[in-house]
């Protein structure tokens, strides 16, 4: 997981010149680059590389399309419990 904390189109492009440099991991299928923090529209998802997924949140909603690129969604875990530890 990629946590993105300024601008994710700006980050993202970064990111992908980055990954360029190594081909053997971007080609890894067992291998998942997912994004969050801030990322995308979900409407542009489909315009990122096929090596880069991206973390769903629960209160949006997804096409099918869209939710090909969704291996998982992640919610805050203060809304869940009142663990103080």
């Amino acid at each position: 997981m990629i946590d993105l904390k300024t601008d994710a189109v700006p980050a993202l492009k970064k990111l992908m010149e980055t990954l360029g440099d190594y081909p053997q991991l971007t080609s890894m299928t067992k291998l998942r680059l997912v994004i969050s923090g801030n990322r995308p529209r979900p409407s542009q998802f489909a315009s990122y590389p096929a090596y880069l997924w991206f973390d769903g949140e629960l209160n949006k909603t997804y096409s099918q399309d869209e939710l090909r690129r969704v291996p998982l969604f992640s919610a805050n875990f203060k809304e869940y419990s009142n663990w103080n530890g």
